[in-house]
């Protein structure tokens, strides 16, 4: 519910910004981004783990498009698709759901296939979540995370993990 919101107070914080969102959030037009524009990747989605909706494969789910349906836009990012991205350092953002559940694959090093996917990709960060999370604090932290990253803050992410424990609102280990 907090999604739309949750991104335009992001691209708030960049000159630069290219937002899918709703019916353009497709696989295809994610794909034909050019990523060396952008230091910051963000999905705000579902997060699908092996088996979710009879998945073999742990992804990200995208919109459903409407017209010219297929492999390459087929409305779901898996992890060896996100493997085969063009990625060059960028920071990526997954606030979504479970998106680092080890799935107890060989070598995933307490990571899921998902978080994996993208360092393979090239990504040199990685924020995923090991639990659901609650839409509007999810949105808050991503904000709070990039404000402090933007400022060039050293641990910006440690920081705002920090505030988060700390502030009497978020305490509740389900944040």
């Amino acid at each position: 519910p907090f999604t739309e919101s949750e991104i335009n107070n992001i691209k708030t914080l960049f000159k630069i910004n290219k937002v899918l969102l709703k019916e353009n959030a497709t696989e295809k037009n994610f794909r034909e981004t050019n990523f060396n524009d952008f230091d910051v990747i963000h999905f705000a989605t579902h997060g699908l783990v092996t088996g979710d909706y009879n998945q073999l494969q742990p992804g990200l789910a995208l919109a459903d498009p409407l017209h010219n349906r297929s492999w390459y836009n087929d409305g779901y990012l898996s992890s060896e698709e996100i493997a085969r991205l063009p990625l060059d350092g960028q920071i990526v953002i997954l606030s979504a759901c479970n998106t680092a559940v080890d799935s107890g694959a060989k070598y995933n090093f307490g990571l899921s296939e998902l978080s994996n996917s993208f360092l393979e990709a090239g990504a040199r960060m990685i924020v995923v979540t090991q639990w659901p999370i609650v839409s509007k604090t999810s949105s808050e932290f991503t904000y709070k995370f990039l404000s402090s990253f933007k400022k060039n803050e050293s641990n910006a992410l440690g920081k705002t993990i920090n505030h988060f424990i700390n502030n009497t609102k978020y305490s509740h280990p389900k944040y």
